[in-house]
Parts: C-alpha cells; sequence; structure tokens
C-alpha cells in the first residue's frame, strides 16, 4: 500500500513538475513573434556563418566606384555569393575639402595635387576611360567637388537599416556621373527619400552630429589595420586584403581561396533534437 502511493506521488509530483514548465511565464526568453507554424527547430537546424567582407571606400574616390562594380562583376560568378556578407566603411580621402568651392573637377585636383589644370584634366580623362571599360559613364566636367563627410553619416544610418549598398551605389553615381554635390544637405535629403529612407530622420541626423563618431571610428580602424589607400576589400577577418580597382578575375580567384580557408573553420552545424514549445506541445 504504501509503495502504491509513493508511486502515485511521484505521478502526480511529475504532473505538476510538467504543468508548472509549460505554464510559468511560457514568454521568458521566447521571441514572441514566433509560433508553431514560422519555428522549424523541432527536427534540424541549419546554422550557416557568412563570411565578412569589409570595404573601405570614398565617395570622392573614382577608383572606388569602379572597384565597387568590379567586385559585384566578380560576386555574379562566385558560387558561394549568398554565404558573403559585405560591410562598407567610411574614408575621407581629402577630410578638409571644401563643398561648393566654385572649382571643377580638373581644377580642384590640380589645386589638390599642386600639378597644373592640364595634367589634372589628363588624369581625369584616363580615370574616365577606366570607369568606361567597366560600364561608367564619368562626367568629370559636371563633378562637384564636395566633402563627403555627412555623406558617410548618412551612410552609417543606412547601414542600421539594410540600405547601405544602395545608398552607397547612389551617391557614387550623384558624384561622378550626375554632377550632383554630395555634400549639400538638401541633395543628400533627396537622394535619401529616393531611396526609401524616412525623410525626418534624414533631416534630424543632418542637422546634429549622429554617426559622426562612426564615421570617425571606420577611419581609425582603417589606420590600425595599416590601410594606406581606398578602396580596400578585406576579407574573412583579415585573412587577406588587397587595395585599388583590383579586376573581376583577380577578386574572384581571391575570394576563392579565402572562402575555401574561412569554410574550413567554419563549417555548417546540424543541430538536432526534440524541442518543447511554450503550452506544453513537445515534438
Amino acid at each position: 500500500m504504501i509503495k502504491q502511493t509513493t508511486i502515485l506521488f511521484q505521478l502526480l509530483l511529475m504532473a505538476f513538475v510538467f504543468t508548472a514548465c509549460s505554464q510559468e511565464n511560457p514568454n521568458k526568453g521566447v521571441d514572441k513573434t514566433s509560433n508553431k507554424k514560422n519555428l522549424k527547430l523541432n527536427n534540424m537546424q541549419t546554422v550557416n556563418q557568412k563570411m565578412k567582407v569589409d570595404i573601405w571606400s570614398d565617395i570622392a574616390c573614382p577608383f572606388c566606384y569602379i572597384g565597387k562594380r568590379n567586385f559585384e562583376t566578380a560576386m555574379k560568378d562566385f558560387p558561394n555569393r549568398d554565404q558573403i556578407e559585405v560591410e562598407w566603411h567610411s574614408f575621407q580621402l581629402v577630410p578638409d575639402a571644401k563643398s561648393g568651392n566654385g572649382l571643377n573637377a580638373d581644377e580642384a585636383l590640380a589645386a589638390h595635387h599642386h600639378t597644373s589644370v592640364e595634367q589634372a584634366r589628363v588624369m581625369n580623362d584616363q580615370v574616365s576611360r577606366m570607369a568606361a571599360g567597366v560600364g561608367l559613364k564619368y562626367n568629370m566636367d559636371k563633378l562637384v567637388w564636395a566633402n563627403t563627410f555627412d555623406a558617410h553619416r548618412m551612410i552609417q544610418y543606412a547601414k542600421t537599416i539594410g540600405k547601405a549598398d544602395i545608398l552607397e551605389e547612389r551617391l557614387f553615381q550623384a558624384h561622378f556621373i550626375n554632377g550632383e554635390d554630395v555634400g549639400d544637405y538638401a541633395t543628400l535629403i533627396r537622394i535619401a527619400v529616393e531611396m526609401q529612407m524616412d525623410k525626418e530622420s534624414v533631416k534630424g541626423i543632418l542637422a546634429g552630429n549622429k554617426f559622426a563618431d562612426e564615421v570617425k571610428k571606420d577611419i581609425e580602424d582603417f589606420a590600425r589595420l595599416g590601410g594606406k589607400g581606398v578602396p580596400t576589400f578585406v576579407l574573412g577577418g583579415n585573412k587577406a586584403a588587397f587595395s585599388g580597382a583590383v579586376s573581376p578575375a583577380n577578386i574572384k580567384r581571391t575570394l576563392n581561396s579565402v572562402f575555401n580557408e574561412w569554410k574550413k573553420e567554419h563549417p555548417s552545424t546540424d543541430i538536432q533534437g526534440a524541442i518543447c514549445l511554450p503550452g506544453g506541445d513537445c515534438n
């Protein structure tokens, strides 16, 4: 009789504990947006990490836009492109550049490099021909010399809402193709709205100093890495790096090599096992 009572008590206790685990604070540690429909962990989950590619770039750098296009071309043929995560980082070639100085591209370049306007024109023509080779039509005669610090602040903001790449592209286009002033607040706001970014948020950022520290940190990090010029691509957490408007073939070859090494250190992980959902539904 005592044995039967003990067994019955143990069964009742187990039922009580199970009920308590199922009902007490069922949302603790659980994403409230999750439900049985979108929870896919009951049998198996494959955890795939992504290899990071960090790119330091400046909107005012003609080789950065060419390098961006070459990188995109290489990525189109890269079989593991879905396992690559790109992050854009800020850099300024001419941090003391004055927006709206009234100089055209040739005059501004000549003043910056302490050379003749004619020599600057030759340099700009060479860059334009190089850009044309990757499908970009640079209009250097329309280019507006500008300070890019605030444009970089906008890119830092765009990173927080998943729009960094499209904003980077649009700002390059604005500077080298459209002849828009990327140092002008009204221009930056208009472009941001085109990219479906919140107008009031953008105005508030530009009116203050928000994201200025992020821009400065990127520049400081680049210096600590030993960076000298842009564009610079850092692959797989500093496993490899290259600078300049490198050809798509060389980029792809480097990506393949670094990714294969990175993949050995970051294999996909299969996690198997049964789980219990809030409410006591166990599978």
